[in-house]
């Protein structure tokens, strides 16, 4: 997952593509990784559980034809703030984020895919 979660963080061409909003937070995301891989110890069944979570909404963004969709970004930013809010909270995330807010940002941002 640590794995997956850095390709796609640090992709190909990101320092072109990636808005600077979000780029700007990329120290943060690295910190929580570090922090992640660092609370690992003794705490892998609690790991596995977030993992899972983290990868329900992962997998359905990157399911979509276009999963880089100017309407998905949003979903995806946000993707990236609750991977903090669970595995580093100590770290602390750039907005408000939860399973709730993910759900409906994902809602909208599907909507907004098929008006387009």
């Amino acid at each position: 997952d640590i794995k997956n979660q850095l390709d796609k963080l640090l992709a190909p061409g990101f320092l072109a593509t990636v808005p600077l909003r979000w780029l700007g937070q990329y120290p943060r995301y690295l910190k929580a990784v570090q922090y992640r891989i660092d609370k690992l110890q003794g705490n892998m069944d609690r790991d596995r559980v977030y993992m899972e979570e983290v990868m329900s909404y992962s997998q359905r963004l990157f399911d979509q034809d276009d999963p880089d969709h100017e309407t998905l970004q949003q979903y995806r930013w946000m993707l990236e703030e609750y991977r903090v809010s669970l595995f580093a909270q100590p770290v602390g995330t750039s907005m408000p984020v939860s399973a709730k807010r993910l759900e409906r940002e994902w809602e909208k941002s599907v909507s907004n895919v098929a008006a387009n």
